[in-house]
């Protein structure tokens, strides 16, 4: 049994890698704002506005099922001023076709892992918790316009839900910070191999 799927996952690798441009990576640099909302639980914590604007990397592997179908598996960085995020996910797009000039749309859906952590407490205190981890998963719209045959020119917007908690606790006083949001907006290449 197990020389079976040994042979039947070779025979289906040798025939995914066989494909040409089956496969891609990319790169993306774009804006992010984040909206988050504060809690207070007991009293109330003083703490001045977050910066909701920051640039962002996003790096991305794909498969390309057919013309219209393809996955991307990302590593996205993003960083504010006083917090920073590590999101983990994975894509899977719908590719509309060709709307003219070569402009070829696309939307699909986002689910994965985003890690906050703190660079700058929001307080001047010691924070009580300086990282927070939360599923996210969203939506992404975009378009590409291929240069050549193995590389394309993308615009991305991606609107990404996200549920860290941050607990604040001074002299008694307890208040949460939860982040909501993330809207991201890329520009970026691929390479198809």
């Amino acid at each position: 049994m197990k020389k079976k799927v040994l042979l039947l996952s070779t025979l289906l690798m040798s025939q995914l890698i066989a494909q040409d441009n089956t496969f891609f990576i990319g790169a993306n640099l774009g804006l992010s704002s984040y909206d988050y909302s504060k809690k207070d639980i007991k009293g109330s914590v003083n703490m001045s506005d977050l910066d909701s604007s920051a640039f962002l990397l996003d790096t991305e592997f794909g498969y390309k099922f057919s013309d219209e179908i393809f996955t991307t598996l990302n590593y996205q960085r993003v960083n504010f001023s006083e917090v920073n995020f590590n999101n983990y996910y994975l894509s899977l797009n719908y590719k509309f076709s060709d709307i003219g000039y070569g402009y070829k749309p696309y939307a699909g859906i986002i689910y994965g892992k985003s890690q906050m952590k703190w660079d700058k407490s929001p307080i001047s205190s010691v924070i009580n918790d300086s990282s927070a981890s939360s599923d996210m998963y969203g939506l992404q719209i975009g378009a590409k316009y291929s240069l050549a045959d193995s590389i394309d020119l993308t615009a991305t917007y991606q609107y990404i839900k996200i549920d860290h908690q941050t607990d604040l606790s001074v002299l008694g006083s307890t208040s949460e910070i939860q982040n909501n949001y993330l809207g991201n907006l890329m520009l970026g290449f691929r390479y198809s191999f």
